[in-house]
């Protein structure tokens, strides 16, 4: 799904990793120089459960309140599923009293998502567009269209995030569907929320040192297909790189899961999930992704493990 660090698809070809920066002196790419400024570490500070809630409330008026400037007065338009992240976005804004709200879903007819999606619109008294989606749709799919999207989204790093294409070819080509505004996406919510901490049975098993890093990202991230050990060193050697740069102190059980999680981001929603807004472009629509605002990202990054674990909170 997506290269490990700097890497593409191509030999002769770098890219630079989120959250960092290249210096190029004298003109010269040979004396280019990496510098990571910014790592998605938690710092785990402890809070009572009834501040947190508190905080996170400041913290989401602030969010979308900023959202709502930025699109000055532009249509929102939300992908609404039946999770958590879009259902979060869309009561934010009706609670933040922005009127000019659409929302739309995708998949099969009896979907328990399309019904729940439905159920919320309606209870916020929001306009929902629905696209079903069949064998015949996929079918149907212009070959230009999907030439351009996989050319804008595939940057040599990562697949294209290919499941709105039919729901924003049929959209645009209904006329009550808004054709300027800006999609809001649920993006990278789950992750700060904390879907992806190790499970039980994987914390228990976990142990604070590189070898047990190491072995753990490559079964759970390269595990497609069997890897021949020439491949293998190269990820071993790519994971150790990060160790090293990241600066967490993985001799503690919160240090391992925070590397595995800074890890994770730069690599996965940072590649993969920020280019499936090509899609959004190539409609021509805006997008802004409010639940990675840098604020809602540190709130986050100091909410107690056991409170984001099962996104409790």
């Amino acid at each position: 799904m997506f290269t490990a660090n700097n890497r593409t698809l191509y030999s002769h070809i770098q890219q630079i990793p989120a959250g960092s920066y290249v210096t190029i002196k004298k003109d010269t790419l040979e004396q280019a120089e990496l510098t990571t400024y910014y790592i998605h570490s938690h710092s785990n500070v402890y809070q009572d459960l009834g501040q947190l809630y508190q905080n996170l409330d400041k913290v989401s008026d602030s969010v979308f309140q900023r959202l709502i400037q930025s699109v000055q007065g532009k249509t929102i338009i939300v992908p609404l599923s039946g999770g958590y992240d879009s259902r979060y976005i869309i009561s934010m804004l009706v609670k933040l009293r922005y009127k000019n709200i659409v929302c739309y879903t995708y998949g099969k007819t009896d979907s328990y998502e399309v019904e729940n999606s439905k159920a919320i619109a309606k209870s916020l008294g929001l306009k929902w567009f629905f696209i079903e989606y069949n064998e015949k749709r996929w079918s149907e799919i212009e070959k230009s269209i999907w030439k351009d999207y996989c050319f804008r989204s595939f940057l040599c790093s990562s697949i294209p995030h290919l499941q709105e294409i039919i729901a924003l070819m049929q959209l645009t080509t209904n006329p009550d569907f808004p054709r300027e505004g800006v999609i809001v996406p649920g993006f990278c919510g789950d992750l700060l929320g904390g879907s992806f901490l190790l499970y039980q049975r994987e914390s228990k098993q976990m142990e604070c040192n590189k070898n047990w890093i190491t072995t753990y990202i490559i079964n759970n991230h390269f595990s497609c297909q069997q890897l021949n050990q020439t491949y293998y060193n190269y990820i071993e050697k790519d994971i150790e790189e990060c160790i090293f740069n990241y600066n967490i102190d993985i001799s503690t059980r919160e240090g391992v899961q925070s590397f595995l999680e800074a890890w994770f981001t730069v690599h996965r929603p940072s590649k993969y999930v920020i280019q499936s807004n090509r899609l959004y472009e190539l409609f021509g629509y805006e997008w802004r992704m409010p639940l990675w605002d840098q604020e809602f990202m540190e709130f986050w990054y100091q909410v107690p493990t056991k409170y984001r674990k099962g996104k409790f909170l």
